[in-house]
């Protein structure tokens, strides 16, 4: 983990102490950690900076064990002398590779020589101290007999549960992160629900797919129907823009929800949140350790977001899972298929969401009703109607594939895994609705301008 020799070189004499500092000695450290990063902070002579003296302090952050036994994270190491504050190195390390350690102590040792200061033992001690805290687990002791309330606890009932992992699954197109948002307003404001009283939670939302402007567009959207709705201001949950996979940048998010002590979080979707083969086991495994250990740090609860499957794997009963692994399914708590529904009103989106798997007994169905206006997405409470919204959900996996071009009865019957006689009778009511068009003999197309709102939510 070496350093270049031209930058370390000028570096070194931009921060280079003054003749005095011979005497300087590094014989402790003060670790501080918040969430998912560590700061750790050694005096060079035996005063804490915030008493003014000097120190280097080392960041340790983006941790991640891998079953080859490698531990890497991000290593950041910056210089607190009296002249001012100057980064020594900031790149990848493997906290257990004894040569990758002597490598970058060397590099640091270019870059800032100063008197009393063993950058070995800077290194190896940082390394060691957060490797065994990021390996820390829970001492076992006896189980409660003793627990007052024994029902299930809810943060929004019956659907997302207090402290547990709740998995919301539908076509791309089908209201999902409406349907999310709509709940994280709830919580945020303590506003009720379904004739439940909810308690005020923080919420962090955690967005892979959209971006600020978007997610802005659509909280203003959201935030004014329950404006009119509730008559007071309403105060909208913490966002955070995602790029890498969760396993990356989980400290970071895991910092975000210890400043906003949310107590849930919401993953916005399970796809590029993985970073891999949403279809591998391994992917999923190392997805759901990622958001436990996330979720541990505020002892929050999480709301994924992901698709649904094609006809390729499917209960017995018929009805779809979710796309991806069969972990999944296993370690999220609570499963909701969303389902979509036909509505007389074109600028209306009947949903249903069903429980299809859960630890804490039956929960009831809840149908929704999501209405675009120009100023306002209004959700409201509907009779959920499971018998009819397996055709919604093919509807809503079409347009979502005709938004991307151009197709054949044949070619989305394909895709769909369906048969096109099913295909062809399903467009042509859609025809009729107005919601496709046949641009070009044997070809079908997007119709609706409703749908380019729709298709990524």
């Amino acid at each position: 983990m070496g350093a270049g020799a031209g930058p370390g070189c000028a570096l070194a004499q931009a921060v280079a102490p003054p003749a005095e500092s011979s005497e300087a000695t590094v014989a402790s450290y003060d670790l501080v950690q918040v969430a998912g990063r560590y700061v750790v902070t050694w005096p060079l002579n035996g005063t804490a900076p915030e008493h003014g003296g000097e120190a280097v302090v080392v960041t340790a952050d983006r941790l991640r064990q891998h079953k080859d036994g490698r531990f890497t994270g991000r290593v950041t190491v910056e210089a607190h002398l009296s002249d001012g504050i100057a980064e020594l190195h900031s790149g990848a390390l493997n906290f257990v590779a004894t040569r990758s350690k002597r490598e970058l102590a060397r590099a640091l040792e270019e870059r800032l020589d100063y008197e009393g200061l063993n950058w070995d033992q800077v290194i190896e001690e940082t390394c060691r101290e957060v490797v065994k805290r990021e390996e820390h687990t829970e001492v076992a002791r006896p189980l409660r007999l003793d627990v007052e309330h024994t029902e299930a606890a809810y943060l929004v009932e019956p659907l997302l549960l207090k402290r547990q992992t709740v998995l919301f699954y539908g076509p791309g197109g089908g209201g999902k992160s409406y349907v999310a948002l709509f709940l994280a307003f709830l919580l945020e404001n303590g506003l009720p629900f379904a004739g439940h009283a909810v308690e005020p939670t923080s919420v962090l939302y955690c967005d892979w797919e959209a971006d600020r402007q978007e997610a802005d567009r659509r909280a203003t959207l959201v935030g004014a129907a329950l404006r009119r709705r509730f008559g007071r201001e309403l105060t909208a949950p913490a966002y955070r823009e995602c790029v890498m996979p969760l396993v990356d940048e989980g400290s970071a998010i895991a910092e975000d929800m210890a400043r906003t002590h949310a107590g849930l979080v919401i993953i916005d979707s399970a796809g590029p949140a993985c970073g891999g083969d949403i279809m591998s086991a391994e992917t999923a495994v190392q997805y759901f350790g990622a958001l436990r250990k996330l979720c541990s740090h505020t002892h929050a609860a999480s709301l994924t977001l992901t698709h649904i499957t094609k006809n390729e794997r499917r209960e017995e009963n018929g009805k779809r899972l979710p796309i991806g692994s069969i972990f999944f399914e296993n370690y999220a708590r609570a499963t909701w298929e969303v389902r979509t529904s036909e509505t007389t009103d074109e600028h209306e989106l009947g949903l249903g969401l069903f429980c299809r798997k859960t630890n804490f007994g039956p929960l009831p169905s809840v149908g929704l009703s999501l209405t675009f206006a120009e100023d306002e997405v209004a959700v409201e409470l509907t009779k959920a109607e499971d018998i009819v919204s397996e055709e919604g959900a093919l509807q809503a996996m079409a347009l979502e594939e005709l938004a991307g071009g151009w197709l054949t009865a044949k070619e989305l019957a394909d895709k769909l895994g369906t048969t096109p006689s099913t295909v062809w009778n399903m467009l042509t009511r859609l025809k009729r609705r107005g919601l496709v068009t046949n641009p070009k003999r044997g070809k079908w197309a997007v119709l609706d301008n409703r749908f380019g709102d729709l298709r990524s939510v």
